[in-house]
């Protein structure tokens, strides 16, 4: 098994984000797992996590350098039941259940593509300067510039 590094480009900025911090997870879990199935034939597999707070928005990107999305499937990304997937090994679930739960976060989960280059997912979530209404039912997410590691 091939070692994937991580690049991670943390903004300490970032803040708050108006967010259940589970369902902000699942996405983020979501997307690792599809970009690391993306790498499997890879030599030499990056995965970047970016963040980055600017026009009162958080935006957190996921970017493999896999074997990218072709064009006719791109819009097609987060229909239910949608894979490029072999038979077995994916349910085609994960992309529109990630943009359903970050639609119902109040924001916005876009990808771009480039085949033979990579691709990269795009959440884009309001922070708590950025908001009218603040109040989200469940919480609040805290997106920070710390790692782990």
């Amino acid at each position: 098994m091939k070692r994937t590094r991580v690049d991670r480009q943390f903004d300490p900025a970032a803040g708050d984000v108006p967010a259940l911090p589970q369902a902000l997870q699942q996405v983020l879990v979501n997307l690792i797992v599809n970009a690391l199935d993306a790498m499997a034939e890879v030599e030499q597999p990056v995965l970047t996590i970016r963040t980055q707070r600017r026009d009162g928005h958080c935006t957190i990107e996921v970017t493999d350098n896999g074997h990218g999305v072709r064009p006719e499937h791109m819009r097609r990304l987060f229909e239910p039941f949608f894979t490029t997937k072999p038979v077995g090994k994916g349910t085609g679930l994960g992309l529109s259940i990630s943009y359903s739960l970050i639609q119902r976060q109040g924001g916005h989960l876009s990808a771009r593509s480039e085949v033979g280059q990579g691709t990269t997912f795009v959440i884009r979530l309001r922070t708590e300067a950025g908001s009218q209404n603040w109040e989200t039912p469940g919480g609040r997410a805290v997106i920070t510039g710390k790692s782990d590691g």
